[in-house]
């Protein structure tokens, strides 16, 4: 008998789980792309270049990305070399690939919408594949539900003709 038993992440890869006959298979279903993460060292409300790209990134409709306060993230800011706020750091499998920094006068948008750009197109990408596996997710639901209903009432078919024609009928 095949049962579906779920899925199982592994590193950029996602499995489907099925147990058949009493065996274990993990069949690859997706392996993801790199991913990329933004990480925004801002100072907050005692920041106005901070304010102003929060804004930015705010209008823009920006999210999944990481906001951290330098004086908490000591570690991070060491770390990423962050010495002035704002600044937007653009992580690839971890490695950093831009940073762009504010300064003390009025941040120009233009030099923040490439960076911008790169971030969220990958972000925009996964999240339409975590919708669509989701949606294959409940759709492989369904799909079983509907195998194991046909399962059972064949069983049922099955019991019922050997009972009828094994007993003589």
């Amino acid at each position: 008998m095949r049962a579906y038993k779920g899925e199982v992440k592994f590193g950029e890869q996602i499995f489907d789980v099925w147990d058949v006959d009493g065996a274990t298979f993990n069949i690859l279903r997706y392996e993801f792309p790199k991913t990329k993460q933004l990480l925004f060292f801002s100072k907050g409300e005692t920041c106005e270049p901070c304010k102003e790209v929060q804004e930015y990134l705010d209008d823009r409709g920006i999210e999944g990305y990481t906001k951290i306060n330098p004086f908490e993230e000591i570690d991070l800011s060491i770390q990423y070399e962050v010495k002035v706020t704002p600044t937007l750091v653009l992580l690839e499998d971890g490695k950093e690939i831009k940073r762009v920094v504010g300064g003390k006068t009025k941040v120009n948008p233009a030099r923040f919408d490439k960076l911008i750009e790169m971030y969220y197109e990958e972000y925009k990408i996964l999240k339409d594949i975590e919708k669509t596996l989701k949606d294959l997710s409940k759709e492989q639901d369904s799909k079983y539900k509907v195998y194991t209903e046909s399962l059972e009432f064949l069983e049922r078919l099955d019991k019922e003709f050997k009972r009828k024609y094994n007993n003589g009928d």
